[in-house]
């Protein structure tokens, strides 16, 4: 039997307009639709989450009446787990399952924008320090109106003078319309699920981690299970030994993430609510298919401009990769960790591929043409554009002033096979 920990609900707690007091965890962010697929997309301002489908009455996370619940992004480094504020929710059964944690110090949490179209999807940003390391994750939360699965993408950024390694996570206790379930595995994919049905078949209700970014570890197992590995804070065993036993269960997936100095990393993924079964990323990802089948990426035989503020394009790139950091960019690389937007120049632009500098621009606009022929095809590259700044006087001339810093912008993109 599961023992949920019970708090009272602060009376100051800062909830989104409509939602129930009662029910008041943390402050948090809905960009779920009345009228959409998932009318519940909460974001904790705290990195918690919860989603739940038109057809089903409760939340899909454990405890399935708490905004948001026991789900989440959790970030491991130098031997200190930081989680979400679990011992502020309402109840929780992750919270005893983890300790010892270190809640996220929230920072800001944008306003819901979008209109939930695929060009513009209902989005929000979502900040947070952990602790005193100098890591920070910045994580952009979308969802499209009529889908079935929302889209994390998690920045994590290093304010410091040396790289840092850590173990980053999404996951969730499950609730399956009742607290027992089975598993999913997609091992091609590295997404895992956990399922109404043992391998999802005969299709059924099914909530799925599906990795964007590749080179991630999962897991499948009761809970507890899952919170203890992430309490070890090491990578997930990709075990799915218990998918075919009826458990109360838990899944997530994992990345060991090397952040440089000054640098970030950007991991994402869809994470899916589907009472008929539906497996694989949505529709604005990629085709969707029937449950239990994947589809290959599309092809494109065309160049492919590459925004860095994108982790992953949806298409694969036959030629050249055309990167550019537009004004916009600069105002928002120009923020410091509390949100001050400095007056500043950027002096140049340095282009990596896979780490190789391959072009270095000093002057506006900052571009670069990257040619992409002959890569490897069978896994992702990375495109990295190391942007250096200086401050400029604050009023009258725009002379540069201060020192110099740098921010680093990282995206993945994918070849196009023969």
């Amino acid at each position: 039997m599961k023992i949920i920990n019970l708090v009272a609900a602060a009376a100051t707690a800062a909830v989104l307009a409509g939602a129930s007091a009662a029910l008041a965890n943390v402050p948090y962010a809905n960009i779920g639709s009345p009228d959409g697929a998932l009318t519940t997309v909460a974001v904790g301002d705290e990195l918690s989450c919860q989603i739940q489908h038109i057809d089903d009455g409760t939340g899909a996370f454990y405890p399935p009446s708490a905004v948001p619940g026991d789900c989440g992004t959790f970030l491991a480094t130098g031997g200190h787990l930081y989680a979400p504020d679990f011992a502020s929710h309402t109840s929780s059964a992750a919270r005893s399952n983890i300790t010892p944690y270190t809640a996220f110090t929230p920072v800001s949490q944008s306003p819901t924008s979008g209109t939930g179209t695929q060009g513009d999807p209902f989005r929000v940003v979502t900040q947070v320090d952990a602790g005193s390391t100098g890591l920070h994750i910045t994580q952009t939360d979308s969802y499209v109106k009529g889908e079935e699965a929302v889209r994390t993408d998690i920045k994590v950024t290093n304010d410091g003078d040396a790289a840092q390694s850590a173990v980053l996570y999404r996951a969730a206790d499950c609730y399956l319309g009742t607290d027992d379930g089975y598993g999913y595995l997609n091992a091609a994919a590295g997404a895992i699920a956990c399922a109404q049905n043992p391998n999802n078949e005969p299709a059924a209700r099914i909530q799925q981690f599906y990795p964007v970014t590749g080179g991630n570890h999962w897991s499948e197992s009761n809970y507890s299970g899952i919170w203890s590995q992430i309490r070890d804070m090491g990578d997930f065993d990709d075990d799915c030994s218990l998918c075919a036993t009826q458990i109360d269960n838990g899944a997530g997936i994992s990345w060991t993430v090397d952040v440089p100095a000054h640098g970030s990393v950007t991991k994402s993924l869809y994470l899916s609510s589907s009472p008929t079964g539906q497996v694989g990323p949505p529709p604005s990802g990629q085709e969707q298919q029937p449950a239990g089948q994947q589809t290959t990426p599309p092809q494109t035989t065309a160049d492919q401009d590459v925004d860095l503020t994108v982790d992953t394009p949806k298409v694969c790139i036959a030629r050249k990769a055309r990167a550019r950091i537009t004004s916009t960019r600069k105002h928002k690389l120009s923020k410091d960790r509390f949100g001050f937007v400095r007056r500043v120049k950027i002096v140049k632009v340095d282009f990596y591929i896979d780490g190789r500098r391959k072009l270095t621009d000093k002057k506006a606009a900052f571009k670069a043409v990257l040619a992409m022929d002959g890569m490897d095809a069978t896994k992702p590259h990375e495109l990295k554009a190391r942007v250096t700044l200086q401050p400029l006087r604050q009023r009258g001339k725009q002379v540069l002033v201060g020192k110099r810093f740098t921010r680093t912008l990282t995206t993945s993109l994918k070849v196009c096979g023969s």
